[in-house]
């Protein structure tokens, strides 16, 4: 699978990790700080991948295993790697010798790494949620003596599908008249809750598929209605007419395992006439989604245009009254 190099600084705050380690008789200069530099994987594309990690993607916390092996014994220590929006930072610091890095994000306080098999459990996984899960490909570290600084590099690979929604008018003569703003979306389907067990299989690997497999197995029912997207200080504006002026509020992720025949999507908003007056408050529209089915493929983003369909055009002069002035094809 491709892998696009995205780049991300990194700024650091220290702390020990206290991990047994091989030393040479030199004398020895002290644990070495490390600055991580994050790539993610790029996606199968449906219509459109990821947008790259920079100021727009949301802030996360990832949870790191790191792994060393001194004489036969294996040894975990757990660390975090937290995304602000604009910087990467962490509080790990490593002593000369070498390591294996492993990780995944968001960060599940329920995440567990068999030290000896390479295992890593992550329980409670949304089977739909609008957040995103990401492991980490293993990364081998050496640190020498004398070093104070290293760059690691990460690469994460995604576990979820991903469901983006673009919305457009469809009618020419609407546009004219009024104006949409999406207020909130929500996907309604029966969901679940979801462990992923990632089984890290050859860590010096290039190809993503080579370094880990996943098994899904399916726990507690959630909440069948989830949010992904709500009014924020941009709202989303849809004015013009056209599939070339299609807009997304955001995107929901899926699990792999999770069968979505039956998928229904909920919208609010407001329309406004040409003048600015806004006619009808909180308009709910309701519709099934029969553009996808079954279940989805990692690492892939499902792209969908949505046309929103004007109806009873002839009661616009009156304030749209009570008709459905959208429709959700």
């Amino acid at each position: 699978m491709k892998v696009k190099k995205i780049y991300i600084a990194a700024s650091i705050a220290l702390l020990t990790l206290t991990l047994a380690s091989c030393r040479k008789e030199e004398p020895y200069v002290g644990p070495c700080s490390v600055n991580f530099r994050a790539y993610m994987q790029e996606e199968r594309v449906v219509s459109r991948g990821y947008a790259n990690i920079d100021a727009s993607h949301p802030s996360f916390t990832a949870g790191l295993f790191v792994h060393a092996s001194y004489e036969g014994n294996n040894y975990v220590t757990p660390s975090t790697l937290v995304w602000n929006g604009k910087t990467l930072t962490t509080s790990l610091k490593l002593e000369q010798g070498a390591y294996t890095i492993y990780g995944y994000m968001p960060y599940n306080s329920g995440a567990t790494f068999d030290k000896d098999d390479l295992v890593m459990t992550l329980p409670g996984l949304a089977g739909m949620s609008a957040s995103n899960a990401m492991v980490i490909k293993p990364e081998q570290v050496t640190i020498s003596n004398g070093v104070d600084k290293k760059d690691i590099y990460l690469e994460m690979d995604h576990l979820m599908a991903r469901v983006t929604p673009y919305f457009y008018i469809n009618d020419a003569e609407y546009a004219k008249l009024r104006t949409i703003k999406i207020k909130k979306v929500e996907f309604i389907h029966p969901n679940k809750a979801y462990t992923a067990t990632v089984t890290y299989t050859d860590p010096s690997a290039t190809d993503p598929s080579a370094t880990h497999t996943t098994i899904w197995s399916e726990g507690a029912e959630m909440a069948s209605a989830v949010t992904f997207y709500e009014e924020t200080e941009s709202p989303v504006v849809l004015e013009q007419q056209g599939k070339a002026n299609a807009k997304a509020p955001s995107t929901c992720y899926f699990c792999p395992e999770m069968e979505i025949s039956g998928l229904r999507m909920r919208v609010t908003y407001d329309v406004y006439d040409a003048k600015g007056n806004l006619t009808r408050p909180d308009a709910v529209a309701e519709n099934s989604i029969k553009k996808i089915s079954g279940k989805l493929s990692e690492a892939t983003n499902y792209k969908l245009y949505i046309p929103l369909v004007p109806s009873y055009l002839y009661v616009l002069s009156d304030g749209d009254l009570d008709s459905d002035a959208l429709v959700v094809e």
